[in-house]
């Protein structure tokens, strides 16, 4: 066999290895990602029960702003840390150099975001208070904690250890909903009753910023645990440390400079909501708009954030392994099969979801939140956006290098920015749509961005098309079938068990129809993955 056989047969292998351990991981993630969000659902359940609409968007203000200072810090730096191609040794040196950049980010980013979008913000009164000040403390201090840990994080997704990563990240939650929920009832205790919103919304706020700490804390002692476990303990020295004659691995580092600015912008599209709802919103509208965004973002949690993780770490390392046209086909080719069960999956959402949402969350919520039934039945046609824009994305970021494309991609967000502002702003206040208004333009943003994403991806491979075609029309009128039957049985809304009934029922019926259509894709995918399964045991 010749070196070049062996060379291919060595990037087959990885290859494989590859998709085995990012498949797997993705079905860990989410199993994972399930469990811990089903238990801090029912924990977060009792704490709104202590809560009002202002104190819930204050507190989802403050985790935007964690959030913020956390991504603008890191994300570019975890990008780039999936292509680094050394021995494994050189390797793990190379991705602890270039994660203390996020330290160094993220220390003067963090403490510039929170004193002008959050200190300057409250009156002399609430400033002088000492609760406050120890808040403030407390959310800094969760933003520096958790970049501490970025070393060893990204080292255990240079090894695809996904299952490491899910059982911290699930602890770490759990914790957190657990000693918020502790500090609530011992205030309400020492209030004697009295609800700890009523008595003194500041304790709320505190509980929080003090949970957002316990989380970053938990995060990095566990990470630590793990890591004096690993052979990757002794290959790495604590320290920035030159490698040969450098000390950031120079294709990592190239890329981190392309990406970063453009990183800044998605953040800004992604979240930027939050910084709108903020200036163009009352509080107890910010407090609706939190309340649809933590209910409805749960499925995007469990079951999209996962398969976007995985996607992008799987194609990094086919790419970096392997950049010929077939591997690129092989890309396109998983992405297909993604977009299918994406399809069906938003299909279900669309047609469902909607009908019941007043149901399910007034048991859920009561009647206190009955002005967000609105906005919950909007949110949910946002959900097959956002899932498919987290695809897009994630393969145009794992596959493109070049230098001119993402400058290009940077512009394309800045536009994209511009046009989301505007819409925003003039769906809000110019038509009086509220936090509605806000979700349409969130809409259309994402909608920009996947069009530019799927052009480029088209490019690699001129059969993938994100385009309406015959078996599109069929799930359309499959669609609009379904739902004109379950508005016939319902109504607009579910309004009793029996109706829900109903709905769950002709769920199930459209599923074994979804089933029967897409028989021979899911018989060709149940083979590789029982095939790949024999093979790696």
């Amino acid at each position: 066999m010749s070196s070049q056989d062996e060379l291919d047969t060595t990037a087959t292998k990885e290859s494989k290895d590859s998709f085995s351990k990012s498949a797997s991981g993705a079905s860990f993630l989410m199993l994972t990602q399930l469990s811990s969000k089903l238990c801090t659902f029912f924990i977060n359940q009792l704490l709104m029960s202590y809560i009002s609409a202002r104190i819930l968007g204050t507190t989802s203000y403050i985790d935007f702003l964690v959030a913020t200072s956390l991504f603008f810090s890191r994300e570019a730096v975890r990008l780039s840390c999936q292509r680094i191609k050394l021995p494994k040794g050189k390797a793990y040196q190379a991705i602890f150099n270039l994660s203390l950049i996020p330290l160094v980010i993220g220390v003067p980013f963090s403490s510039i975001l929170i004193y002008t979008q959050f200190i300057r913000q409250q009156n002399a009164a609430v400033l002088q208070s000492p609760l406050f000040r120890y808040s403030v403390g407390f959310m800094w201090l969760s933003v520096i904690i958790e970049l501490l840990s970025e070393p060893l994080y990204n080292i255990n997704q240079y090894d695809l250890d996904i299952k490491t990563r899910s059982k911290i990240e699930s602890f770490a939650n759990v914790f957190k909903c657990l000693s918020q929920l502790g500090m609530i009832v011992w205030f309400e205790h020492k209030f004697k009753g009295m609800s700890v919103d009523k008595a003194n919304p500041n304790y709320f706020i505190f509980s929080y910023c003090v949970s957002l700490f316990i989380y970053g804390g938990s995060i990095l002692t566990l990470y630590l645990h793990f890591f004096f476990k690993s052979s990757a303990r002794s290959q790495i020295r604590f320290k920035l440390t030159r490698i040969d004659d450098w000390y950031f691995e120079p294709r990592s580092i190239s890329y981190w400079k392309n990406i970063f600015v453009q990183i800044f912008f998605k953040h800004v599209l992604t979240e930027g909501d939050k910084f709108i709802v903020n200036y163009l919103c009352s509080p107890e509208e910010q407090g609706i708009f939190a309340l649809v965004n933590n209910y409805g973002s749960l499925i995007t949690r469990m079951v999209f954030a996962p398969i976007e993780e995985s996607l992008r770490l799987y194609f990094t390392k086919l790419i970096s392994q392997d950049s010929s046209p077939k591997t690129y086909r092989q890309v396109c080719t998983v992405l297909k099969n993604i977009l299918v069960f994406y399809k069906y999956l938003s299909l279900f959402i669309v047609m469902f979801v909607p009908f019941n949402s007043k149901f399910v969350f007034s048991m859920l919520l009561g009647n206190n939140w009955a002005s967000s039934t609105d906005a919950f039945k909007v949110y949910w046609i946002y959900i097959p956006f956002l899932a498919i824009n987290g695809v897009t994305e994630a393969t145009f970021y794992s596959t493109v290098e070049d230098a001119a494309r993402l400058f290009s991609y940077s512009k394309y967000m800045v536009m994209c920015s511009i046009a989301f502002i505007a819409s925003a702003t003039l769906l809000i206040k110019g038509t009086g749509l509220s936090v509605v208004g806000l979700i349409i333009a969130n809409c259309v943003n994402m909608l920009l961005r996947i069009i530019y994403c799927s052009n480029l991806i088209n490019t690699m491979d001129s059969s993938f098309k994100l385009h309406i075609d015959s078996s599109a029309i069929q799930t359309i009128l499959v669609g609009i079938s379904v739902a004109s039957l379950h508005y016939f049985i319902t109504g607009s809304n579910t309004e009793n068990f029996v109706q829900f009934f109903y709905s769950a029922s002709l769920a199930c019926l459209t599923l074994l129809l979804v089933v029967f259509k897409e028989r021979t894709l899911l018989s060709q995918l149940f083979h590789q993955v029982w095939k790949s399964k024999i093979k790696s045991s």
